[in-house]
């Protein structure tokens, strides 16, 4: 396998010199022709940005805006090595990513600079590596039949405002507005503002958990690049998590890669977790503790998600199953149950939660490779479900762009609402006799809203 730490690495100098780029058809932008990192990639990218020659379906970037991609460039040379859906693995450096993932429209990619041993197959067809990655846990089980139902859930449910989260995702993003590009560079985990943002989640949170009798705990996860994962842990009525057979307390994961650049995945989980707080609610007695997660640096390769996966599997914390729930708020088709790096009986449990507790249907799709934070858990054979918007052919294109806000049509805050319905019907459905071995993961999150109200 190719090796990072092998290649004596020559460092990107994005040398740029900017000449007012108000005659953009012109291309008038020069730039040092070393080819380090792909550099002859990206300078023919810059240059079909200055002459609009960049996809059709996505807004034109502004001659302030290409000014500060340029900077972004030169700022984040530092060399990182990706794999791309192909399998094949490249160095390019910190700014280049960014800029791969304005001209793809999605990060296909993943950044496995601290970790190559990321190796998530390459077609849905092709089985995990059993062998050299182990289940934490053998043979979780999934329910077969809902045991509560939406009637009965409805004293919870109706505490779910579209308002409130309309008003708590104008703020969260509202930092730097004036400023935002491409995708929300503003909120990217390696910017000042990105650490902003966070803090003010983490605020957020920690508000909630006050005002809560729930005994819950919120924490950092921290990270080297200084936007940090947050963490809020339910711990069950007993108040801490049991211990049998010399195994870690069951642990439910519900995630979000809200610390970057996602804004309605955030909201809609933090919707949840305010609902479940006012109700003082508790994991019942023997199924484990529950935690909210906000994965940071998702944008940059999965990189938030695999550190903490990564120490989950090293503490031995049993996780058995994940689901991930991405871009909520676009409304074109129906919700969709996506079939790529999941698992097969914890997708099906999905659909029979979405039929039961959700408003809206339910169909399959395909994501792209290592499409979202669940790849990290899949990596380490966590099962995992993945839901999002709609198709994928038919979700929110201006993700990653100037385009994507609240104001678009199809933007819908009753439809991020439905999602926050199936956090909240998952928690309530748990059952001893199917989590006493099992734990749930499930990251919420949705690319579909960055830092530009206008």
């Amino acid at each position: 396998m190719f090796k990072y730490s092998s290649i004596i690495i020559g460092i990107l100098g994005l040398s740029v010199v900017y000449q007012g780029i108000t005659g953009r058809t012109q291309g008038q932008l020069i730039l040092d022709q070393r080819k380090d990192f792909n550099q002859e990639v990206a300078t023919q990218t810059l240059i079909q940005l200055t002459e609009g020659k960049a996809d059709h379906t996505r807004p034109l970037i502004s001659d302030e805006d290409l000014a500060r991609l340029v900077d972004h460039l030169e700022a984040l040379p530092e060399p990182r090595l990706v794999r791309w859906p192909d399998g094949h693995q490249e160095l390019i450096s910190e700014g280049h990513k960014a800029l791969r993932i304005f001209t793809q429209g999605r990060r296909t990619f993943v950044d496995i600079t601290d970790d190559n041993s990321f190796d998530l197959p390459l077609h849905p067809n092709i089985p995990l590596k059993l062998d050299e990655h182990p289940p934490l846990l053998n043979n979780p089980s999934f329910p077969l039949s809902i045991r509560f139902g939406k009637e009965k859930l409805a004293h919870l449910t109706d505490l779910i405002l579209p308002s409130r989260m309309k008003d708590r995702l104008t703020q969260f993003t509202s930092f730097e507005t004036r400023y935002c590009f491409f995708f929300d560079m503003h909120r990217y985990y390696r910017s000042l503002t990105g650490r902003k943002s966070q803090a003010w989640l983490l605020n957020e949170i920690r508000t909630l958990v006050s005002k809560s009798s729930s005994n819950v705990t919120v924490r950092e996860f921290a990270h080297k690049w200084g936007q940090n994962t947050i963490i809020a842990r339910f711990e069950p009525v007993e108040g801490r998590s049991e211990t049998r057979g010399g195994e870690k307390g069951k642990t439910l994961i519900v995630a979000a890669p809200g610390a970057d650049d996602d804004g309605s995945g955030t909201v809609t989980i933090l919707e949840a977790l305010d609902v479940l707080l006012q109700h003082n609610w508790r994991p019942s007695p023997g199924s484990g503790a529950v935690e909210f997660m906000w994965f940071s640096a998702e944008e940059g390769g999965l990189l938030g998600s695999q550190e903490v996966a990564r120490a989950y599997r090293q503490n031995n914390t049993p996780v058995s199953a994940m689901l991930q729930l991405d871009m909520t708020a676009f409304v074109k088709n129906a919700t969709v149950v996506i079939r790529r790096n999941t698992e097969s009986l914890c997708t099906k449990y999905l659909r029979l939660l979405i039929d039961e507790y959700l408003a809206i249907g339910w169909t399959n799709t395909k994501c792209g490779y290592a499409c979202s934070d669940h790849a990290s858990w899949t990596n380490i054979n966590v099962p995992s479900a993945f839901a999002i918007e709609s198709r994928f052919e038919d979700s929110n294109q201006m993700i990653h762009s100037a385009g994507d806000t609240i104001h678009q049509p199809g933007f819908n805050f009753n439809h991020m609402a439905e999602f926050s319905k199936l956090v909240l019907g998952i928690n309530w459905e748990r059952k001893k006799e199917y989590l006493d071995r099992l734990v749930w993961g499930y990251a919420v999150r949705v690319k579909d809203v960055c830092a530009c109200l206008k």
